[in-house]
Formats: structure tokens, sequence, C-alpha cells
């Protein structure tokens, strides 16, 4: 189609307006008058808002700027709940976590790291987002915002395997799966 609007001297939406509809449909057929209508921003088809998120996060800006752990953690806590929560509602679980800072002076810090599986745990992020966020305040720079997040998600099936070690929940966790009778309801 490109080829033949090209033929007949049309390259830019401004000279497709220049022709009226009954010109492009004698021109080019049944999509001439689509082609009148697209040109004028005129288009019935359906838009289609449903997109895979390509990541989830939350962030926030301080009141006052801040340069020491103990003011940030707090907030940075509050942040890998909401996260969380969010991973949670949406099915999904994400495979790196990413610190984002901005200082006093609005330059903006991104710092991601990969973990060794998908998760939706608050204290996973937590801890994955402190140890980030240790190797940048030096006490001199202060910041202004603070933002954690999860990229690289996936389904839920491989997030937060179990703890071998722990017996407790290893016991809970497989227990439907160490007998075959089936659960009775309590009468």
């Amino acid at each position: 189609l490109s080829r033949r609007l090209a033929e007949v001297g049309i390259s830019k939406i401004g000279e497709l307006q220049k022709r009226t509809a009954e010109d492009l449909i004698n021109q080019f057929g049944s999509i001439g008058h689509r082609l009148a209508e697209f040109s004028l921003g005129q288009d019935a088809r359906s838009i289609k808002t449903q997109t895979v998120p390509k990541s989830v996060s939350a962030e926030t800006t301080f009141e006052q700027n801040y340069s020491n752990l103990t003011q940030i953690k707090p907030v940075l806590e509050n942040l890998c709940k909401r996260v969380s929560q969010r991973l949670k509602t949406g099915n999904v679980a994400g495979n790196a976590v990413v610190l984002k800072l901005k200082t006093s002076n609005f330059t903006l810090l991104t710092r991601t790291t990969s973990l060794l599986y998908p998760t939706q745990r608050a204290n996973l992020l937590y801890e994955t987002g402190t140890h980030l966020l240790e190797k940048e305040l030096d006490g001199n720079i202060k910041y202004r915002l603070i933002g954690i997040g999860v990229t690289r998600l996936s389904s839920t099936l491989d997030a937060d395997p179990p703890d071998m070690l722990d017996t407790h929940t290893r016991l809970i966790n497989t227990e439907p799966f160490l007998t075959s009778e089936k659960p009775t309801s309590p009468d």
C-alpha cells in the first residue's frame, strides 16, 4: 500500500488529507475510504488497553531529605509491603529487585540485583533493598525520594520455594501430598 501511495505522490498525512474520499476509493478501492477516515484521525476500531506489566513498584518522596539508614529503613519496609501486595493481587512474582533513589539535587540513581528465584515476599524485597541501599549511603548524600520494585515478572509457580531446612514449613506445605486420604468435611 505504501508503494501505491508513493506512486500517486502521497507520502505524508497532509497529502492524504488533500484528497477526497471518492478520489481515494477510486484509486485504492475499499481501503480508500478507510484511508480518508484515518487521515482525519477517525478510527472506529476498538482500543485494547490490556497490557502485560513489565514491573511492579512503589515509591515515595520524603517530606525532608534523609541521609542515614535509620531514617530510610521504615519507609523502605512500607514500600516493600505495598509492592508485595501488588504482586499478590496481580498473581505475578519478580526475578529482579530495583532500588530507586533521588538525591537532594535531583540526581536519579537506580540499582538492580537479580534474585535466585522469583518472589512476592515483602521481607525478601526489604532485605534485598536494604542491601542495595546500604551501598549508597555514606552520610553525606541526602535523598529526597526512594522507590523499590521488581522486574522480570513471571508466574508464581516457581516463586518463593519453601526453605527445606525449615521442617515446620516443609511439613505444612507437603502434608497434603503425604497422604492419599481425601479431606473430610466437619459435620
